[in-house]
């Protein structure tokens, strides 16, 4: 068995020990819970999370209290519903997400990272495949109801 197959194997036993212990104590695990026992991010997701549902296909869902817009490199948008289809270390299929790539807005269509880490986050918006630094998603962002209220040091 290669050491690949090992990290896979070691990460879905974390992924099932982690589960069960939220379950056993009956906290209610957060979509941030989600993405980082998914080795993801949890600034994928704005701070104005109202619900999420999971599924045990890895299908999901995440209501917003609103549409809402932030900035990593190049501005983003987020719909009130953001869905899409968790596996470890990626989200494909993914709807209600928007990037502004050279003045026009684009969906993003995946999300991914790799395994083991090298530090990026790679995202397909169609047309574009970017590569971002992972620590601009240390953090869930600040949402804002228009892109020109974002606040100029998110926006550099």
């Amino acid at each position: 068995m290669g050491i690949r197959h090992l990290q896979l194997l070691l990460c879905i036993l974390i992924m099932r020990s982690s589960t069960f212990l939220a379950e056993a104590s009956g906290e209610q695990e957060t979509i941030y819970d989600v993405l980082r026992r998914n080795g993801l991010p949890i600034g994928l997701i704005p701070k104005v999370v109202k619900s999420y549902t999971l599924h045990d296909s890895g299908v999901f869902e995440v209501n917003l209290d609103k549409p809402c817009y932030t900035k990593f490199e190049n501005p983003v948008y987020y719909d009130t519903l953001i869905k899409g289809n968790l596996s470890y270390g990626q989200i494909a299929g993914l709807s209600g997400v928007q990037a502004k790539e050279l003045f026009l807005w684009f969906p993003v269509k995946v999300i991914r990272v790799d395994i083991p880490s090298t530090g990026f986050i790679y995202f397909d918006v169609g047309v574009i495949y970017k590569q971002l630094s992972l620590s601009l998603f240390e953090n869930p962002p600040d949402c804002h109801d228009n892109i020109s209220y974002v606040p100029r040091t998110a926006l550099q």
